[in-house]
């Protein structure tokens, strides 16, 4: 069975921290007790009444503490009572100083260690279970939920320091007078255990936030990525309408847990009015209860009802955060099971010097339906092979395999006579270099982008690489390398930036290179140039050239067309 959400939070955060927060806690909660304590001999002495602080009868029977002083020697001092309270609340207040830096720090260091946990999870993570994952659901995860695990640690760490809090009145309570003391504990468990309800309920909703806060995060990711299509279309109103039902549901959610604490609060306060106008009466009419006894026991309910207010509506915020805990551990979990295998040392990758062998390969992305069946493939270094074929055919399923993306359920891949093993399959995408369909670019400068293939590559090398992805533009933009491109890339066209990409990935020097539809967006003209360089590579690398027309295409001297997932022509030129 999997953790529950606090014993995954005790998982992650250092014993050491704990354990000095609790001693903490405990330190303030007995100031405040024994300050609570100290109350007696100081209304004492307000009162002139140190002859007679418990006598016999009722009220030393009532009071152990007026009792016990009767029977000492000890005359209270107001002004050594007084430097004690002072003493009190300065220690006070430097523990719950250090205690509360102390417990930030935890705190922000646990969601830490999930956040990067989780996303390293997910960077290791095999190809064929990242494809399957929504990953508009892992950004609300890594944002949204995790950030919520925060406030399940404050709350939690809230929840022991109100306990103890309480439990350090209650002995103040016992020390002042063991009946009243009982009544309210007895009374305080009965209103804890009608609270269950409220707790069941606050985890519901907790669950139904989580749900909502992925629904939203898919819904804007959909629809800003639909820009475009949403204005040619005049569908603003209608996007406008979906994604704000999204806002709407989480809006809802979260007025249903507020409504709940509210009432919960509500009822807590008004029957402890009632119970503390019960016991006073009781106490003067019934119990004949000394004046000096009443206020501090008042005092300490007056303390109390508020603590205990803090740890019902603390209860209520943990069950309502829990499910963020149980579902950020379940993504880690997900991402971490589903990890490639990699060596703890570093293995050196397959050098291609003759061809890449594929030998009755066979992969079904989803049971029962086969993407690829009974593939045999020879790829010579320095051969240039167009794979064709229509949509669905498994053409992209093939490059992942050749790549190292992708193992295949059956067959086996070899780079010369060295198979791809797990390790080996890792190591070897350190040789290939894949321009998708998509061209994907980052926030920041040409230069930057460049160099996430070569972060010590010359401006002279970098030239020349641009020159042969037909990018050459790059040089005349303002700032040149240096031009910033804006989020994506967003600044500069479709044919742009997918020669950038083309640029950068032969900066890398590859053994094979991919290019999947690298040229859907550019114009004839440039399609030509860039089949051009592309052809003057020849010889020097393996280039898999995956689309259906195109010069880019034609360039390719051998054509292996895909159908249903498999071969069924291999034809050279």
């Amino acid at each position: 069975m999997p953790a529950g959400p606090f014993a995954l939070l005790l998982s992650v955060a250092s014993r050491r921290q704990i354990t000095i927060i609790v001693v903490l806690a405990v330190l303030g909660a007995l100031t405040e007790g024994i300050g609570f304590v100290l109350l007696v001999p100081l209304l004492a002495i307000l009162l002139d009444s140190s002859g007679a602080l418990g006598g016999s009868g009722q009220s030393g029977l009532f009071s152990p503490i007026t009792r016990w002083l009767d029977a000492s020697d000890w005359t209270p001092d107001l002004g050594v009572l007084l430097a004690g309270f002072a003493a009190l609340v300065i220690l006070r207040a430097v523990t719950e100083y250090a205690r509360v830096m102390i417990s930030t720090k935890m705190s922000i260091a646990i969601v830490d260690r999930f956040r990067e946990r989780a996303f390293r999870g997910l960077l290791a993570a095999d190809w064929r279970a990242l494809s399957r994952m929504r990953q508009s659901e892992n950004r609300s995860m890594l944002i949204s939920e995790i950030d919520r695990t925060a406030i399940a640690v404050d709350t939690l760490g809230g929840l022991v320091r109100t306990a103890i809090g309480l439990a350090a009145i209650a002995l103040a309570g016992l020390a002042i007078s063991p009946i009243a003391a009982l009544i309210v504990g007895a009374i305080g468990f009965a209103v804890f255990g009608l609270y269950a309800g409220l707790r069941r309920h606050a985890r519901s909703l907790g669950e139904a936030l989580s749900a909502q806060y992925r629904h939203v995060h898919g819904l804007l990711e959909e629809n800003l990525n639909a820009l475009r299509v949403i204005k040619s279309f005049n569908a603003e109103d209608a996007a406008s309408k979906r994604v704000l039902s999204g806002f709407a549901g989480l809006r809802e959610v979260r007025l249903r847990f507020a409504a709940d604490t509210a009432k919960a609060s509500a009822l807590l306060q008004c029957g402890a009015a009632v119970l503390t106008a019960l016991l006073v009466w009781l106490a003067l009419e019934r119990w004949d209860v000394p004046l000096l006894v009443i206020l501090p026991l008042v005092a300490l309910f007056a303390r109390a009802l508020p603590q205990m207010s803090r740890l019902l509506n603390s209860w209520q915020v943990w069950s309502h955060a829990a499910p963020a805990v149980e579902s950020a551990h379940a993504l880690i979990r997900e991402a971490e099971q589903a990890a490639e295998h990699v060596p703890g040392t570093l293995v050196e990758p397959p050098v291609l010097t003759r061809a890449i062998s594929l030998h009755a390969i066979a992969l079904s992305h989803r049971e029962g339906v086969a993407t690829l069946q009974d593939v045999s493939l020879t790829l010579k270094a320095g051969e240039t092979i167009a794979l064709v074929g229509p949509s669905g055919a498994g053409k992209s399923t093939l490059a992942d395999i050749l790549g190292g993306l992708l193992a295949p359920d059956s067959g086996h891949v070899a780079i010369d006579d060295t198979p791809l093993a797990p390790a080996t399959r890792h190591a070897w995408r350190q040789q290939v270099a894949y321009v998708d369909q998509s061209p994907v670019l980052f926030h920041g400068s040409i230069r930057d982008n460049l160099q996430w293939a070569d972060p010590d590559a010359s401006e002279e090398r970098l030239h020349k690489v641009l020159a042969a992805a037909s990018a050459g533009f790059v040089l005349d933009l303002p700032g040149g390398l240096d031009c910033h491109i804006g989020e994506s890339g967003r600044q500069l066209s479709g044919g742009e930036r997918q020669r950038i990409v083309l640029a950068r990935a032969l900066l890398r020097d590859p053994a094979l290179l991919i290019l999947d539809e690298a040229t859907s967006a550019l114009d004839p003209a440039s399609d030509a140039a860039v089949a051009e360089s592309i052809a003057a590579m020849r010889g020097e690398r393996a280039i898999l050239i995956i689309g259906h027309r195109g010069a880019l295409t034609e360039s390719a001297r051998r054509i292996v067309t895909l159908k249903e997932g498999q071969i069924v022509s291999d034809v050279e030129r």
